[in-house]
């Protein structure tokens, strides 16, 4: 007797509607997630071109994105383009991470902003996971009805394989949500580049009167 009862073939789970709905701030349409549990036999390896050519679109939408943030990073901090290169290295949640503190820092959120930006960075988030998982994952049609997304990560019983649903909508809404996020972050970059932020050296920052250190006269 099999330790686990056999799934049923070609099933779908419910679908599992994304708790934050659409976004006022980057116009965010819901990405929507529905697992498959299937048998593997009923994969197979022929993808329509509406859908490769989706999942293009929202592959160079991501990256535009993407090479937003990283040039947001480096006007803000001023860094040279070889010290950029290092800084804006690893994946987009980091760049985020980096990104946060010198928007903060330099005062280019205005007040009535906080609350959209917030939900910019949320929306982010939410993103690179759902990317990650097409980019890197194994695609497939389930009975020649809709592609699915395998990632061997997933842990399930022999003969069978967990995934998730990618139809041409949802790579649509990925697209779009990738130019919202870009579309809201453009104007951030351009006032940077319009008035660069004063960036105080070490040694100024911490002695913002110019006071000679202790023990030092002055002449």
């Amino acid at each position: 007797m099999p330790k686990h009862p056999p799934k049923p073939e070609g099933r779908t789970a419910p679908e599992q509607q994304n708790p934050r709905r659409r976004r006022r701030g980057t116009g965010q349409p819901t990405i929507q997630k529905t697992v498959v549990e299937t048998d593997s036999t009923h994969l197979f390896d022929v993808m329509p071109n509406d859908v490769k050519i989706a999942f293009a679109e929202m592959v160079m939408a991501y990256s535009m994105m993407e090479l937003t943030i990283e040039g947001l990073i480096w006007d803000i901090t001023g860094v040279s383009y070889d010290d950029g290169k290092l800084i804006v290295r690893g994946d987009l949640s980091g760049k985020v991470d980096l990104l946060k503190k010198p928007i903060e820092r330099y005062g280019l959120i205005i007040d009535y902003n906080r609350v959209l930006i917030e939900e910019m960075w949320s929306a982010i988030k939410d993103l690179i996971p759902v990317r990650n998982l097409a980019v890197h994952g194994i695609w497939a049609m389930l009975d020649g009805k809709f592609p699915v997304v395998i990632s061997y990560r997933l842990q399930s019983i022999l003969g069978h394989v967990d995934g998730e649903r990618f139809d041409v909508d949802r790579l649509n809404a990925m697209t779009q949500q990738c130019k919202n996020v870009k579309k809201f972050l453009d104007p951030f970059r351009d006032r940077v580049r319009a008035s660069p932020p004063i960036r105080l050296g070490r040694q100024e920052s911490a002695n913002p009167n110019n006071q000679p250190p202790t023990g030092t006269a002055k002449k």
